[in-house]
């Protein structure tokens, strides 16, 4: 499944919602894995997910864990050293701190080479993103796939990091918070060893006072931090649209005159060929050379030759319909593709007016200029002539019309 970039990005911001609506419902951290474990079902496949955690010390704990392959019991998770780890894929993740994206032949490879060792079932496809908070790593969260290679596709991926960022923030709160409950209860032990029954309750107040200003803090500090990450993700997915945007215009067009470039013109005329393919309609193909375009750039220079294929591309655009695909596919060589046009009549009349634009005398800066051009014509309604011999057909007769002299239009025959 493929999506948008727009709805990409409406995705990632309603999952962020979900988990902050999760964390401050929750009361403990299993509750919260397992409501992010129900979230994620929601984006993908996840029957097979767990978070392995590590702490300063390097000693890990496994706080939720679900496989319908390999099933290990609570006490045999919390025995678990670091050691006993050592070469397994959560190993490698945790020790690498990158995310991870394995297929069954991947995971094979890598036990081929000695670089890994399996523990447990194979999977068929494996995800691995680290939780990292303001540069401290806290561990890692794992999907995997017995299916199929190829279960998460790269919407999910994109998603699936993006939520990484906030479950880290999230679970550093919990830990946080998890710390702020042990100092409670050392308090409490205190109050418990009071003789006075006055100065217990005058504690027990304090203890109350303290962890209720404690918990508001917190909470506070956990929705700024929230936000704050929330609006550095959507500067971060605007800034990135705006790039892929500017990316994609840039590889499928000209620099100089912004047309379409030869990239563009094929991908634009296999697409018309499967459209042919079921309708049945013609494709008209215009090849356009410039006549005597040489001696613009030997008398007057490439800045002023640039200038002049830029009001060419103008007078081209101005004639043709605002659905059909102009491009420059050379120096001074353009093609026009239009489809759903009835007769023959109707383009020679776009050619002839093309041809009466361009012999228009141009001023460009203090230099008059004149020139023509030459045009050749082929159409079709057969997909496989279409795809590959169409284009070739209109170029043999633009030379056909440079032949017979500046200013000619000539239509391919056989």
């Amino acid at each position: 499944m493929k999506k948008n970039s727009a709805l990409v990005n409406e995705d990632v911001i309603g999952h962020v919602k979900d988990i902050v609506a999760c964390l401050t419902t929750c009361q403990s951290k299993n509750a919260f894995l397992k409501n992010i474990h129900s979230i994620l079902k929601t984006i993908t496949h996840a029957d097979n997910f767990y978070v392995v955690l590590q702490d300063k010390n390097r000693n890990i704990s496994f706080p939720y864990f679900i496989d319908t392959e390999d099933s290990f019991t609570e006490e045999e998770l919390n025995r678990v050293k670091i050691d006993d780890l050592n070469a397994t894929l959560t190993y490698l993740a945790l020790e690498s701190n990158v995310p991870c994206n394995f297929s069954s032949s991947d995971i094979i490879e890598l036990q081929k080479k000695s670089k890994i060792k399996a523990l447990g079932t194979v999977p068929m496809q494996w995800l691995c993103y680290p939780l990292v908070n303001k540069g401290h790593s806290l561990g890692a969260f794992v999907i995997q796939s017995y299916r199929t290679s190829s279960e998460y596709c790269s919407y999910v991926l994109e998603v699936l990091l993006a939520i990484s960022h906030v479950i880290a923030s999230a679970l550093d709160a919990f830990n946080n918070n998890e710390k702020l409950k042990l100092a409670n209860e050392e308090l409490t032990s205190h109050r418990d060893n009071l003789g006075c029954l006055v100065l217990e309750r005058t504690q027990e107040l304090k203890l109350k006072t303290l962890k209720l200003e404690s918990e508001i803090q917190l909470k506070n500090k956990i929705r700024v931090d929230l936000e704050s990450s929330l609006r550095v993700l959507e500067s971060e997915i605007v800034e990135r649209e705006q790039l892929q945007n500017k990316l994609e215009f840039e590889v499928t067009h000209d620099s100089l005159t912004g047309l379409a470039n030869r990239k563009a013109l094929y991908n634009a005329k296999n697409r018309i060929t499967e459209k042919i393919k079921r309708n049945k309609k013609k494709l008209f193909i215009l090849y356009l050379d410039v006549d005597g375009f040489k001696a613009v750039n030997d008398t007057l220079g490439h800045e002023i030759g640039d200038k002049v294929l830029i009001e060419i591309s103008q007078k081209i655009l101005a004639r043709v319909r605002e659905y059909d695909l102009v491009a420059r596919v050379g120096g001074d060589e353009f093609v026009v593709l239009m489809e759903d046009v009835e007769n023959k009549s109707d383009i020679q009349l776009i050619a002839k007016r093309i041809i009466d634009d361009i012999e228009a005398s141009m001023i460009i800066g203090q230099s008059g200029v004149e020139l023509s051009i030459s045009i050749g014509i082929a159409y079709s309604s057969e997909p496989e002539h279409i795809e590959f011999e169409l284009l070739r057909c209109a170029d043999n007769a633009m030379y056909q019309a440079k032949k017979k002299g500046s200013g000619n239009v000539v239509w391919f025959k056989e």
